[in-house]
């Protein structure tokens, strides 16, 4: 019997981080800065992922 697999994407699908955006404004000074924290955890979760090393 074979193995069936169903992988969605749920990283800014399901889940609205813009609800941040406040957070970032006042601890950093720019929302914008959200969107770049989040493109550098997402590659450093799957660098770590695929080489099966903890960021």
């Amino acid at each position: 019997m074979a193995t069936r697999v169903i992988a969605f994407d749920v990283n800014e699908t399901l889940l609205d981080l813009s609800a941040l955006d406040r957070p970032f404004e006042e601890a950093l000074g720019s929302a914008a800065l959200r969107r770049q924290w989040f493109s550098q955890m997402l590659q450093l979760a799957f660098v770590g992922g695929l080489t099966a090393r903890p960021g």
